[in-house]
């Protein structure tokens, strides 16, 4: 018999200040990605992207992940082994101070 495996997602969406050398304002994006029982999935391929900027990541051994993407409208996607876990859009238009 053939064991199937689904997945939970939680997103925390994570609008922080920060300051990178050249004075850009940045966000970061983070979350956590788990199993229907809430085990942490490693390796899960995460990408954020818009028309012009693609941010890339993987899951660590506790399924979190985190990004720094500007403000804007982008499309998160989860990948793992090749199956899309998720698709979601996103609009990051603040920041808190």
């Amino acid at each position: 018999m053939r064991g199937v495996l689904t997945f939970a997602t939680v997103l925390t969406l994570s609008c922080l200040n920060f300051k990178v050398s050249n004075a850009q304002n940045l966000s970061k994006l983070s979350g956590i990605i788990v199993t229907e029982n809430q085990l942490p999935v490693e390796y899960v391929y995460i990408l954020a992207e818009n028309d012009s900027i693609l941010k890339e990541t993987l899951t660590d051994s506790n399924g979190k992940f985190e990004l720094l993407v500007k403000n804007g409208n982008y499309k998160l996607k989860g990948v793992y082994f090749s199956k899309i876990l998720f698709e979601k859009e996103l609009n990051i238009t603040s920041t808190l101070n």
